[in-house]
């Protein structure tokens, strides 16, 4: 079974919350026991793969480095330029999703499609209605 390590590594960054040295993401991808490999330094054999990564897809990478040896998700600076500012830890359902084989990426996903996903799920997003009030200058009647 082919593992895409790339997949592995934004699954231990969503676990972790956090950007982390590509020498912590080897440990943790190995950990889950879903990637291994013969070399005899796997964390130069992530940080190859990071670094192929972010040169090939460039402004589309889905991560980024944030310091010396530290990775991020590209994601996480999307709004926030100047780093995440994350303060809870992910849902369990959106690890589970992040881990299913074949699922979609969600930086692949447009904004309608994610709201769907999350509401379908009950994800922390339910569907409300609400009244929208317009406050302006009353129209002249011509009195």
């Amino acid at each position: 079974m082919a593992v895409d390590l790339l997949a592995e590594i934004e699954v231990v960054l969503v676990e972790a919350g956090e950007p982390l040295h590509f020498g912590e993401i080897a440990r943790r991808v190995l950990a889950r026991g879903a990637w291994a490999t013969r070399g005899q330094n796997p964390a130069r054999i992530v940080n190859a793969y990071l670094s192929q990564h972010i040169r090939d897809q460039g402004e589309a990478a889905h991560f980024r480095r944030v310091g010396r040896g530290l990775i991020s998700l590209s994601a996480w600076y999307a709004s926030q330029p100047h780093g995440p500012k994350l303060a809870v830890a992910p849902a369990p359902a959106s690890l589970e999703e992040a881990q299913r084989l074949n699922a979609i990426p969600v930086a692949l996903m447009t904004g309608e499609q994610l709201v769907a996903l999350l509401v379908e799920h009950d994800l922390g997003v339910r569907r409300e209605a609400q009244d929208l009030l317009e406050i302006g200058e009353a129209e002249d009647d011509g009195e």
